[in-house]
């Protein structure tokens, strides 16, 4: 039965899902970009490379844009909209509906990674493409998990633009086999109340961030066994180790004890970087 539906904006979703599907393929692309700049070294090649690594920041930048468009225009014939927002909330928390489902924590996460990745597109040559492999491999698991697949029937992650007459629990329900349905969903399901307090607004984003960082040692680390240089990775990678480290102790004490939080960082970010030092003589942290 074709149901023609009034109201719905299907070009917000489309578009989302569109810019996540090209975010994922081109993160597959990226592996295959380097290893070919890094076989038949060229000025053409590396650009080429460069370049789509820009393509795939710039499709999750997009996607992100497209979703908070919809949380902020109450699209609520998508599901992830209807179960996270609601008619009342201020913008302030509308921000904090990106973050409040599995979906949007993935988007974040993978959106930071990708940010981070543009600093090391400037790194030396001869570690950039191992490492923004390693990289780019990390976001392929991340867009998985928001793609929304169906493989022989296992469902593997879930899309933040699926409508929420498509979830299998809704398809055939009388409900939405209504074509003006959308006309008696007044409101959303409502922000989790924990994530209503502007500290909230800041605090996961900054988390993800922390996590984001943690992956550029990892894969310096992965990149250095398969270049076989088990040293020459710490001085680049340190940096990055140094500001992960020092903002999760910061993050981990956040809502307990921001003085305590401070006290840490103070007291354990000078022995963790003497003991970088010790590790990586001559790294400039």
């Amino acid at each position: 039965m074709n149901i023609q539906y009034i109201g719905e904006h299907l070009l917000v979703g489309q578009l989302g899902t569109m810019f996540i599907w090209l975010a994922f393929i081109s993160a597959l692309l990226i592996p295959v970009a380097f290893f070919v700049a890094g076989k038949k070294p060229s000025a053409a090649g590396r650009k080429a490379a460069n370049n789509l690594y820009l393509f795939h920041f710039s499709t999750l930048l997009a996607s992100s844009l497209v979703l908070y468009y919809a949380l902020a225009n109450h699209n609520f014939e998508y599901s992830y909209v209807w179960q996270y927002s609601s008619m009342d909330l201020p913008f302030k928390y509308i921000i904090s509906c990106f973050w409040a489902g599995q979906e949007g924590s993935f988007m974040i996460w993978a959106f930071w990674q990708a940010l981070l990745g543009l600093f090391l597109l400037r790194i030396n040559t001869e570690w950039r493409g191992k490492v923004l492999t390693v990289l780019a491999l990390g976001q392929v698991f991340f867009l998985s998990m928001i793609l929304g697949l169906n493989i022989g029937g296992i469902h593997i992650g879930s899309s933040p633009f699926v409508l929420l007459r498509a979830l299998p629990q809704n398809i055939g329900s009388d409900f939405f086999n209504n074509p003006n349905y959308l006309t008696m969903i007044l409101d959303g399901n409502g922000l989790n109340p924990l994530l209503e307090n502007i500290w909230m607004v800041i605090h996961p984003p900054i988390l993800f961030l922390g996590y984001a960082a943690m992956m550029i040692p990892f894969s310096f680390a992965v990149a250095s066994l398969w270049k076989r240089d088990y040293y020459g990775w710490l001085k680049p990678a340190m940096p990055w180790a140094l500001f992960g480290v020092l903002h999760w102790v910061q993050e981990f004490y956040w809502e307990e004890d921001g003085h305590t939080s401070h006290s840490l960082s103070a007291v354990f970010g000078p022995g963790i970087r003497w003991k970088m030092l010790r590790l990586c003589p001559g790294c400039c942290l």
